[in-house]
């Protein structure tokens, strides 16, 4: 970070003293503020190497590489808010012995598109953490290969509070064996006093994790607001609660789906309390408990067992927690089992709810497999004919920034 040169500026007043009938001309100095430039890191290698020296403010490694991690040693070292360029397409994967990447700055980090460029931290260590201290946002990547075992929930991307945003990025085949988040963990299941952050994830995926619960995103007690928009939640796995999504109620949590598809998420277990192949509600004893709303959003085709396989879209639990698991006020939402609906009644607010309100749909007449559909990211497309063609609201189809998608 570059500081501008300070203008010094000396402002002139007159007074008169009437002692001495005189004019006095006094000094003084005034400061202008402190002003800052963003600076702006490239990065045109797949390399993973660090920084030669960090707050020099050149992001090169002792080779004079333009490396992520030599960009992202720099943005830490200098004070204020950065931004990180990948120009380069293809796969980085981290160097052995290398530590997941830590943020504490105000950054961005936009690279060339989650199809086109990957982060692979090898199974050794989370990828990202990020701290209360920091807003970020990313974009364009894939990140894939992280495994910790530490109490912080996501081996993708850890977030302790601060205010994070994740547009066309893809959190896939992350893991992790003890507490929950395989892929985004928000807070932990232990934050309170209250929201810490925020997290919005736009036109991602979220695929491929596994957890002990919340193996695609898991939000803790206190973790803070949470919006997801235009993205797909699929084939997560858990051994406990919540394959797609882990969702801890109290302090100022909250959770908003539009336009998101969660399906194919599996809870590996047969244990009757291990439950929320979709999405798992867990209740708390805070009087600030806020359940979750769905809008235009497909919940079908999660599944609970490892010998006996049921269907189990939407499911709760805890000290407070009562059914319904989600706000009644969800609409143009489609859930495939009525049982496991969340308590959402077919036909109200234009929900779909099983075949007429009872019984499972057939996942395959709704949705087709995840594959390449045109975007950065795999999607699920509708299939012809199938009960959510036509089904959502465009009032509803709005992106953060307010855009109509239509």
């Amino acid at each position: 970070m570059r500081t501008l040169p300070l203008i010094d500026w000396v402002q002139s007043a007159f007074h008169t003293s009437r002692r001495r009938k005189r004019a006095v001309l006094t000094h003084r100095l005034e400061f202008l503020e402190d002003r800052t430039l963003l600076a702006a890191f490239t990065v045109d290698t797949l390399f993973d190497t660090p920084d030669a020296s960090p707050g020099d403010g050149v992001a090169e490694d002792a080779m004079g590489r333009k490396t992520l991690r030599a960009a992202i040693d720099e943005a830490e070292a200098l004070p204020g808010a950065d931004s990180i360029s990948i120009v380069v397409s293809g796969t980085i994967t981290r160097t052995f012995g290398s530590a997941g990447f830590i943020i504490t700055e105000d950054l961005s980090i936009s690279a060339t598109g989650a199809d086109e460029l990957i982060y692979d931290a090898s199974g050794s260590g989370f990828v990202f953490r990020i701290f209360s201290t920091a807003t970020v946002d990313m974009s364009g990547m894939t990140l894939t290969g992280g495994s910790t075992g530490d109490f912080i929930g996501g081996s993708g991307i850890g977030i302790l509070g601060g205010n994070v945003t994740l547009t066309e990025m893809a959190i896939v085949g992350n893991s992790r064996t003890d507490v929950s988040g395989g892929g985004i963990g928000f807070g932990t299941d232990f934050t309170m006093g209250g929201a810490s952050g925020s997290l919005t994830i736009v036109d991602s995926l979220i695929a491929g994790n596994t957890a002990s619960g919340g193996g695609g995103i898991s939000i803790g007690n206190g973790a803070g607001p949470v919006l997801i928009v235009n993205s797909t939640i699929s084939g997560n796995t858990v051994t406990t609660d919540g394959a797609g999504i882990h969702y801890t109620q109290g302090n100022g949590s909250s959770l908003e789906t539009r336009n998101v598809t969660i399906t194919a998420n599996h809870i590996d277990s047969d244990g009757a309390t291990q439950i929320g192949g979709g999405i798992y509600v867990q209740g708390s004893v805070s009087s600030m408990e806020v359940l979750p709303t769905l809008k235009n959003t497909i919940v079908a085709g999660n599944l609970h067992g490892s010998t006996t396989i049921t269907p189990d879209d939407i499911n709760g639990s805890g000290l407070a927690a009562m059914a319904p698991y989600v706000n009644v006020a969800s609409s143009n939402t489609l859930i495939g089992d009525a049982a496991t609906s969340g308590g959402l009644t077919n036909g109200v607010n234009a929900n779909i709810v099983g075949v007429g309100g009872t019984g499972t749909i057939v996942t395959s007449t709704i949705l087709d497999t995840l594959a390449d559909n045109g975007g950065r990211t795999a999607t699920h497309r509708l299939l012809p004919g199938s009960p959510a063609v036509n089904a959502g609201s465009n009032a509803l189809a709005i992106a953060p920034n307010s855009t109509t998608l239509m």
